[in-house]
């Protein structure tokens, strides 16, 4: 994956995809289509769902693995190349600044925290810098990350990319060519100890991505899924007020 990518706005290319998409105040698809359908592939198929907007920061330097080491919870500093791991950051006294998932590539690092969190996340990073030759930039939006959730989703890859899935653990990335796009795909285990996907490509390549998904869908139960049916399934928030069409 390349270091650097084109700037592409990812929300203007669902907008375009989806049209009949409901979308909320934060930049997030609330509901693609129906509410009822993608609660049911979640439960019963693979549900996709977008998950760029995350905050998202390219960590570049020598010292990255050490630094990043010292100031999280979790064993950073033997991050082989292509794997990632999640840690947790937090003040001086426990309090949560955030939960991130750190991948190691190339020439760089990624790390993807949770929505809305850029400048705190980055901020918190930047203050313990002194003498250390790192560099740290917001991504938001430069990489598209597509999480693919639900019983159907482990044959769903594979229906997709072949038995090289059997490859992934819990840490591994592998690459991946679909349809002429290159893609980094990788398995995580959530705090709910929920197995998931992600499919990891440059944003420029993400039209022609989320075509081909549409187009072979082949026999799954399979929807793109918004926040409501994604906060119904996994935290079960109260929405009966909304209306499962």
């Amino acid at each position: 994956m390349s270091s650097t990518t084109e700037n592409i706005d990812i929300k203007n290319i669902f907008k375009e995809k989806f049209p009949e998409a409901e979308w909320g105040n934060n930049g997030s698809v609330k509901i693609y289509e129906s509410m009822a359908q993608e609660y049911n592939s979640l439960k019963k198929g693979v549900g996709i769902r977008n998950i760029s907007g995350h905050t998202l920061l390219k960590i570049t330097g020598d010292e990255t693995l050490d630094f990043l080491h010292r100031i999280s919870t979790n064993s950073l500093k033997n991050l082989d190349l292509f794997k990632h791991q999640t840690t947790l950051f937090t003040t001086e006294k426990g309090r949560m600044i955030d939960r991130a998932t750190l991948i190691r590539f190339g020439e760089f690092f990624l790390l993807l925290g949770s929505p809305d969190e850029d400048d705190i996340l980055k901020s918190w990073i930047e203050k313990y810098i002194i003498m250390e030759d790192i560099k740290v930039e917001t991504v938001t939006g430069d990489y598209t990350f597509l999480e693919l959730v639900g019983p159907q989703s482990k044959s769903y890859m594979t229906f997709l990319c072949g038995n090289k899935i059997e490859q992934l653990n819990d840490s591994s990335l592998i690459m991946g060519d679909t349809d002429g796009i290159k893609t980094y795909i990788t398995k995580v285990t959530d705090i709910r100890n929920i197995e998931k996907y992600w499919v990891i490509c440059e944003s420029k390549y993400t039209p022609g991505l989320i075509d081909y998904i549409k187009e072979n869908k082949s026999v799954f139960n399979f929807n793109f899924i918004g926040e409501y049916a994604y906060d119904y399934s996994e935290l079960k928030t109260d929405f009966r007020h909304i209306q499962m069409k």
